[in-house]
């Protein structure tokens, strides 16, 4: 698509708080968080009752509680897990 990215394994590489904080900014925590992930089973009922703060402590200990793919642009909303539509919306061909 002629998109210039950078890759970055956030398993190996872990978001640190300020940049879960900075995304925040842009996405709401709960959005962020990923609730079907298997390691989110304990905190599924909690799920209405979860502060950001909490979520932002679970995610920087987890990786594995952050919805992915997260697709961050200079100049639009970070794209969060995998929506056809907002990858279609990235191709300067395509046409809607």
């Amino acid at each position: 698509m002629g998109i210039s990215i950078h890759e970055r394994d956030f398993f190996v590489d872990r978001l640190s708080e300020s940049e879960l904080k900075e995304l925040f900014k842009q996405i709401p925590a709960a959005s962020l968080f990923s609730w079907r992930s298997p390691s989110a089973k304990l905190f599924r009922p909690q799920r209405d009752r979860m502060s950001e703060d909490k979520l932002l402590k679970l995610m920087a200990e987890e990786p594995r509680l952050i919805r992915r793919p997260i697709l961050i642009f200079r100049d639009r909303r970070p794209i969060i897990g995998f929506d056809r539509d907002d990858y279609s919306a990235l191709d300067p061909t395509h046409t809607a």
